[in-house]
């Protein structure tokens, strides 16, 4: 591996050294001369990138909250398991569901559910910095291959960290296809290079992806722009298309088999205007808009500079932006392909010989710097005990934005040995699924596409917003127990629904059990409560 200091010491070798630029390009020229010692620029670099790490880590530190999704995927492994089978038909909801029920997240709950039976909270917290590492290590190599110098790549990562922090709760199956993704560029950046025996590995990593997240789609997709683009600049593709053919059979090698197919196409095509995080970009809006606009920019900049047909890998930078502006959820992947690709796009400008030589001449001011950032950051990131998965229960999380979860609740009922039909949120299900089922059964939880029939969620919705006919959604099911979270609308009006008692009570959620259901009343407001996981 090239030492920091490469990149520096070399002048005018842009084209030979950067396979990210095609024969033609008009780089910028790289002025940098060795006026400051290496050993002045080695250590700026090196803290730059601690600083870099250490942001990322403060990024992870205000996200150590358990996703909602972990709980439904480990209710299905565990369920699996107990069964010696995966399940067509849902075996966790009393309100319609789909059959086949194809769960594009299973392998993701057996791999939850392992690790956090084996080392609990301590162990999903280790596969998710693992998976970080996996990701940020692929993501600076296969730029660092395509002839990206440290000094760039160390520059723009910080809005790279800023983009991708969006994906990165506690651990989402999304995880696993951010860091899939990445190995992905890398291995096609070896195909850009005339190598072939990646598809010898990028096979197998596809199998397991596809049975990990559905998120795999977007790796077939950046696969079809790198084939394409590789078309119009006259290099080979037979063995592309060859590839491709074998991942779209592939895709039948998962558990639900052909059953794959038709779920992916409605998955795909399926329109989610009441979850937030599938808004488009500029709906949702704040910083992490601005930001997405200011690594566009640099796009732009680059392409203008240095010409659309000299970039090689720009119809997938492309693609993935335009996949982010659609869905904020896709923000992440793009900022995965953008750190990959773009540092040697920049590097080819003048904004990039700018930063060489900012980095040659200032080593010194760079340095103490980078230092005291890292160390603000790691304060502030250890204070947040980054290695602890927390399970929000307070008033307090509620106000961040964080999903909290109804814990003194579900032990309530679990002390209650009630089994039955739970009306509950969307977020909720899912814990509740985890905790009580399948003896208890839900109303909906995250999986919505996966399992409900169309309009449940929308119904859903309705009945915690106190609309019109939020009466008849009540009686239209066989519910035993409402969970009511007082921040909803709800909580103003059932009590309305006389007949109704209400059985449970805390800071956050209240129960409500239908007429003859026995339960001992609980008064549990001023208490704070624990999870546990798992």
């Amino acid at each position: 591996m090239p030492s920091p200091t490469d990149a520096l010491l070399v002048e005018n070798a842009w084209l030979a050294d950067r396979p990210g630029l095609v024969p033609g390009a008009d780089a910028g020229q790289d002025s940098t001369r060795p006026g400051n010692s290496c050993r002045e620029l080695k250590v700026a670099l090196i803290l730059g990138a601690i600083c870099v790490a250490s942001l990322a880590l403060l990024q992870l530190a205000r996200q150590t909250f358990v996703d909602p999704d972990v709980w439904h995927e480990m209710a299905l492994a565990r369920e699996a398991l107990r069964t010696g089978e995966i399940a067509l038909a849902d075996p966790f909801s009393y309100t319609p569901t789909v059959y086949p029920m194809v769960h594009h997240e299973w392998g993701t709950g057996f791999v939850l559910y392992a690790v956090t039976s084996m080392a609990g909270d301590t162990g999903l917290m280790a596969l998710k910095y693992s998976l970080v590492c996996i990701t940020a290590y692929f993501c600076v190599m296969t730029a660092r291959r395509r002839g990206a110098t440290w000094t760039t790549i160390i520059s723009l990562a910080p809005l790279a960290v800023l983009l991708v922090a969006i994906g990165m709760t506690t651990v989402r199956a999304q995880f696993f296809t951010l860091a899939a993704l990445a190995i992905q560029l890398s291995l096609l950046e070896r195909d850009r290079q005339g190598e072939r025996w990646w598809m010898l590995a990028w096979l197998p990593l596809y199998v397991v992806w596809l049975n990990l997240h559905a998120g795999f789609v977007v790796g077939g997709a950046l696969f079809v722009c790198h084939t394409l683009e590789q078309a119009l600049r006259r290099r080979p593709i037979k063995h592309l298309a060859a590839c491709l053919a074998a991942m779209v059979l592939l895709v039948a090698v998962n558990p639900y088999s052909a059953h794959y197919y038709p779920y992916l196409i409605h998955g795909v095509l399926l329109d989610r205007p009441l979850i937030r995080e599938w808004w488009p970009l500029w709906q949702t809006g704040g910083s992490t808009f601005v930001l997405f606009c200011v690594s566009l920019a640099l796009v732009i900049y680059t392409t203008y500079q240095a010409g659309p047909r000299r970039l090689a890998g720009l119809l997938l930078v492309v693609v993935s932006a335009y996949a982010a502006l659609k869905h904020t959820r896709h923000v992440s992947l793009y900022a995965v392909v953008w750190l990959a690709y773009v540092p040697v796009f920049v590097d080819a400008t003048t904004i990039g010989a700018s930063l060489a030589r900012f980095w040659e001449t200032r080593a010194k001011l760079i340095a103490p710097v980078a230092a005291c950032i890292a160390a603000v950051c790691l304060t502030q990131s250890l204070a947040g005990n980054p290695w602890c998965a927390t399970l929000p229960a307070s008033e307090r999380a509620l106000a961040d934005g964080q999903p909290v979860y109804p814990i003194g609740a579900v032990d309530y009922l679990a002390r209650e040995r009630f089994r039955g039909n739970m009306m509950v949120p969307f977020v909720e299900g899912g814990y509740v699924m985890w905790k009580l089922g399948p003896q208890t059964k839900v109303s909906l939880d995250g999986r919505y596409e996966v399992c409900y029939q169309p309009g449940i969620l929308e119904e859903n919705v309705a009945f915690y917003r106190a609309l019109p006919g939020w009466r008849e959604t009540l009686a239209k099911y066989p519910t035993d127990v409402v969970l009511v979270p007082r921040a909803t609308p709800l909580a103003r009006v059932m009590s309305e629904a006389a007949t109704w008692q209400r059985v449970y009570d805390d800071d956050l959620y209240e129960l409500y059990a239908r007429p003859g259901l026995k339960l001992s009343p609980a008064d549990q407001r001023g208490r704070s409560f624990l999870g546990s996981i798992p």
